[in-house]
């Protein structure tokens, strides 16, 4: 049975589509953001913690790995953890705001040494774009935690 017009037209319309994804796709691999970006360098960056159980900060070590998400590549090395209490105001009989350790949480800084890419600024480890005041999730083997980078040295 021979198609309908519409069938054909319906057809025509899903091939033009498919290739123009496919173009697409092709233009953003070689014209997109990452395909500037630098030969591998050595990144150290700092991040820091502060809303981590104390229980959770306990288990974060140094020489853990480090990936781009849970089951994902693997981009480099905690090198230094340091765990202290988490600092909160709190007022005393007279209303003023102090400073005091915060019994359940933790502050964790972290020290990462890392391979990443370096283009007109732009420091990228695995799929994460690295900058200063930015959002920055650490994946390990034993734990996952949203931080802050608060400094990038590119080696």
């Amino acid at each position: 049975m021979p198609d309908t017009p519409a069938r054909d037209r319906l057809k025509l319309a899903f091939i033009v589509s498919l290739v123009v994804v496919i173009l697409m796709g092709l233009v953003l691999m070689y014209l997109g953001v990452g395909t500037g970006l630098g030969t591998e360098r050595t990144v150290i960056v700092k991040v820091r913690a502060i809303d981590i159980a104390n229980e959770a900060a306990k288990q974060v070590k140094a020489g853990e790995a480090l990936y781009t998400e849970p089951a994902g590549m693997r981009i480099g090395t905690i090198t230094d953890v340091k765990v202290r209490q988490r600092q909160i105001a709190v007022a005393d009989a007279t209303g003023t705001l102090e400073a005091a350790d915060d019994p359940t949480m933790s502050q964790v800084d972290l020290t990462i040494e890392a391979k990443g890419r370096l283009a007109g600024g732009v420091v990228v480890l695995g799929n994460q774009v690295v900058s200063v005041s930015q959002r920055f999730q650490v994946y390990t083997d034993r734990s996952f935690f949203d931080a802050v980078v608060v400094n990038v040295d590119v080696r």
